[in-house]
């Protein structure tokens, strides 16, 4: 199925009998962002269902052949993320009983410990002080918008790998705080799921490309109920910097092999050059380039949801 939340029912299985921050058999209950409005349940494939109350959102899983672990959990946060346009993560709450966690956090927590300085709550702290700062910094963040969705609604999943993997370099780029990060992750997200022929197509034609909008409440005007498209500003100054590329350049094939080549980052083509510091562009064009590459990522990874 494409991409897209249409307002359906929740299947009866997938629908727990309490709330999640009561013990249920078989089902598991991890904290993630807030993402979507209150008193909402959306499913996602009918396999996974996002609960949103007034005390939190919570992933919640009771699949036995496919269970909640911290990587399908941060699988599907990539997914979310990608929706909200935000980055969405899991939380762990201090002392929380175990159907409010992952299936593998024990195991996870030994891991941390052997190879980082800190356990898995300080590292799912420390993403969650990335994410703030991102919230300050970047248009947009789960801390300024919930996004509009029918108190019952149903996500299709990707069932293609590519698509994942697209998902997931997308994440990783609403997670980059510096621009360089930013600009690689977008391109290695459309790549993902793009041929060349493809990005160029893409690029020439991107003012046609079809971005599906994204609306929600701002949480700073809820009395107002204002509410906003988040990808019209985006399209606005991706299309803007498509453009200026062109006239630089004199052609969209010239224009998207120089973003490939030289700003993107010849460090990502091992040119020791680029690591200089008068060789990198100034932070408005990195800022810029980001956002056209966020965009073209966005109608790439939409294209190939199936």
């Amino acid at each position: 199925m494409a991409y897209k939340i249409v307002s359906r029912p929740v299947p009866a299985n997938l629908r727990p009998k309490k709330a999640p921050y009561v013990r249920q058999p078989g089902w598991r209950f991890l904290r993630i962002t807030d993402c979507v409005q209150q008193d909402t349940l959306l499913s996602i494939g009918d396999r996974y269902l996002v609960v949103a109350l007034h005390r939190g959102t919570w992933l919640a899983g009771s699949r036995a052949s496919e269970p909640l672990t911290l990587e399908l959990a941060l699988r599907l946060c990539a997914l979310l993320a990608f929706v909200v346009d935000s980055p969405v993560l899991p939380t762990h709450p201090e002392g929380a009983p175990g159907w409010l966690g992952a299936t593998n956090a024990k195991y996870f927590k030994r891991t941390m410990r052997r190879v980082l300085r800190g356990e898995l709550t300080g590292y799912l702290q420390a993403l969650a002080g990335v994410a703030e700062t991102i919230g300050d910094m970047f248009v947009r963040s789960p801390y300024d918008l919930i996004l509009d969705t029918p108190p019952e609604a149903f996500l299709p999943m990707p069932t293609q790998e590519k698509t994942w993997r697209g998902l997931t370099a997308y994440w990783s780029g609403l997670m980059s705080v510096a621009f360089p990060g930013r600009i690689l992750n977008f391109w290695r997200a459309m790549e993902a799921v793009t041929a060349k022929d493809e990005r160029y197509a893409l690029f020439e034609n991107l003012a046609r490309a079809k971005v599906a909008p994204l609306w929600g409440v701002d949480r700073f005007a809820l009395d107002e109920g204002r509410w906003v498209n988040a990808t019209a500003g985006l399209r606005r100054e991706a299309l803007r910097q498509q453009k200026r590329l062109i006239s630089i350049h004199t052609s969209a094939r010239s224009a998207l092999d120089a973003l490939y080549w030289q700003r993107r980052g010849p460090a990502a083509h091992a040119d020791r050059v680029a690591l200089e510091y008068d060789h990198l562009l100034d932070l408005g064009e990195q800022a810029r380039d980001s956002l056209l590459l966020q965009y073209m990522a966005r109608a790439a990874l939409q294209a190939s949801w199936s």
